[in-house]
C-alpha cells in the first residue's frame, strides 16, 4: 500500500481509479489510510492488530468527516489498542459523539460511576441481587479502582486485579461479572469509550454442587430441628416439605398463604428491563398436611405480622412486624453442629428432587413442575400456549414425598407432633 502525504487539497483533488479501489497510507499516522473507490467515494479506515489478527475499522466518509477529525479518531483508537482494548467500542462512542456533540457529563472517580450504576439499576434488580452487587463492588472493585478515572482503566489493569483477588473461584467469577456489567453500562451511557472487560473470560472454572442428603442425614437434621425455636424449625421443615427455593419462605406473606385451601401462592418477583413489576406468571405450591402443620405452629408466633417469617426477637412481643427474617446463616451452623451433617441450605432442594426420583420414581416432568423448572425443549412452547398449572400433579407428588419424608424421620425415633398425620390436605 503506497504512502501519501494527505492534505485537505490532496483529498479534494485525488482522482478515483478506473476500476476497483485504491488505498493510500497516511505518512503522518501509519495506522490511518484513505480508501478511494471507482465511484469516487473516499473514506478513512483505521488498521490495527488485536487478538493476533489484523483488523480494519471504517471511521467515516470524506466529506463530511475531515482529515483532522479522522486523525484525532485514529489517535484515540490507537490509545485503546495500547491499553489492550478492542477499539471497536471506542469507535462507536466516537461516532455517537460526532452525531451528538453535546458534552458528556464526566463520571468522576470510578467509585462514583459504580454508585450511579447501582442507583439506576435498582428498580430492575431484585433486592437480593442489588445487595449482592453492592457487596461485591464495595469489597472487591472499589478498593482496586475506586479512585481512578474510568477512562484510564485498561484491560491489563482488570486482568491483574482479578489475578490478585484472594477469594474463592465462585466469588472471583461473581466479582468479574459485576465489573463487566458496570463497565458495559458505562460504555452504553457514553461515560467511557469502551469496556476494559471486553473479551475477558471468567477467571476460574466452577463445579456444580451435587450434594444431597441420605435418609440417616435427613433424620439427623430433623432431630436437630426439635431444639430450634419454632420460626427456624418451620423454615427448614417448609423447605423439606415443598422443595421451594431457600429465599421463598423468607419472602412469604400471610396474605399469600391460604391455610383453608392448602395453597401457597408465590408472587412473581423476577424483574426485567423496562418492567420492574415482573414478568411471567405466579407459581402455586400445594401444601400437604405436614407443611400445613408447620405453618399452623408458625402462625401462632407470627400470625399478627405481615411476614410469615418476621425479623426481630424470637419472643412474639418483640417480633418486627414490618420486616422479614434475613438469611438464617447462624441457624445452619447450629444445625450442622447438632446433627453432625455437613450440608448447605440449598442442598435441601436438591435432596427433595433427587429423593422424589430415586425413592419414589416420580416422573422428571412432574418433579420439574414441583421445582418450578422447565425441561429442555419445553421453553419453545413456554407459557404462551400451555396455561395449565399442573396443580393436581404437583399435589400428588408432594403428598407422596411428604408421607415418605415423614416415615424417614419417624424411623427409629419418637415422631415429632407435626409429622404424625400424613396425606393431602383437602
Amino acid at each position: 500500500m503506497p504512502k501519501m502525504k494527505l492534505t485537505q487539497r490532496t483529498l479534494e483533488t485525488l482522482k478515483p481509479p478506473t476500476a476497483g479501489r485504491a488505498e493510500y497510507l497516511d505518512e503522518l499516522l501509519p495506522n490511518l489510510f484513505l480508501r478511494v473507490s471507482a465511484t469516487g467515494r473516499k473514506s478513512f479506515t483505521f488498521m490495527y492488530r488485536f487478538g493476533g489478527e489484523q483488523r480494519r475499522a471504517e471511521l467515516g466518509t470524506f466529506p463530511p468527516l475531515g482529515l483532522g477529525e479522522a486523525r484525532d479518531m485514529a489517535r484515540q483508537l490507537w490509545a485503546e489498542v495500547q491499553r489492550g482494548n478492542d477499539p471497536k467500542d471506542a469507535l462507536r462512542w466516537l461516532k455517537n459523539k460526532q452525531a451528538d456533540p453535546t458534552p458528556v457529563t464526566t463520571a468522576g472517580p470510578f467509585s462514583e460511576m459504580c454508585r450511579r450504576y447501582l442507583d439506576e439499576r435498582r428498580r430492575f434488580l431484585r433486592t437480593a441481587t442489588h445487595q449482592l452487587y453492592s457487596r461485591l463492588i464495595e469489597r472487591h472493585i472499589v478498593p482496586a479502582f475506586g479512585a481512578k478515572d474510568p477512562i484510564e482503566i485498561k484491560r491489563t489493569d482488570v486482568k491483574e486485579w482479578i489475578e490478585r483477588l484472594r477469594i474463592t473461584p465462585t466469588q472471583a467469577n461473581r466479582a468479574m461479572a459485576v465489573m463487566k456489567l458496570v463497565c458495559e453500562w458505562a460504555a452504553e451511557e457514553g461515560i467511557i469509550p469502551g469496556s476494559p472487560c471486553a473479551g475477558l473470560k471468567r477467571p476460574a472454572p466452577e463445579m456444580a454442587r451435587s450434594r444431597y442428603l441420605t435418609h440417616n442425614e435427613i433424620k439427623a437434621v430433623f432431630d436437630a430441628l426439635r431444639k430450634e425455636r419454632p420460626l427456624i424449625a418451620a423454615y427448614y421443615e417448609l423447605l423439606f416439605f415443598t422443595g421451594v427455593r431457600r429465599s421463598k419462605p423468607l419472602e412469604a406473606e400471610w396474605k399469600d398463604i391460604d391455610l383453608k385451601k392448602a395453597l401457597w401462592h408465590l408472587p412473581v418477583t423476577k424483574r426485567a428491563r423496562g418492567n420492574p413489576e415482573g414478568t411471567g406468571r405466579p407459581f402455586t405450591v400445594p401444601l400437604t398436611r405436614q407443611a400445613l402443620a408447620s405453618l399452623k405452629v408458625l402462625h401462632a408466633f407470627s400470625g399478627h405480622s405481615r411476614f410469615a417469617f418476621p425479623g426481630g426477637s424470637p419472643r412474639r412481643s418483640e417480633l418486627d412486624e414490618e420486616h422479614r427474617m434475613h438469611n438464617p446463616q447462624k441457624s445452619i451452623e447450629r444445625i450442622r453442629e447438632r446433627s453432625g451433617v455437613d450440608f448447605q441450605i440449598r442442598d435441601i432442594r436438591r435432596t427433595v428432587a433427587t429423593r422424589m426420583a430415586e425413592d419414589l420414581g416420580i416422573a422428571p416432568f412432574v418433579i420439574a413442575k414441583v421445582m418450578d423448572h422447565k425441561l429442555p425443549g419445553e421453553a419453545e412452547m413456554g407459557d404462551v400456549y400451555n396455561r395449565y398449572d399442573y396443580l393436581a400433579e404437583k399435589r400428588q407428588a408432594l403428598v407422596k414425598w411428604s408421607d415418605h419424608l415423614a416415615r424417614v424421620v419417624r424411623k427409629g425415633s419418637r415422631p415429632a407432633l407435626r409429622l404424625v398425620r400424613s396425606g393431602a390436605a383437602s
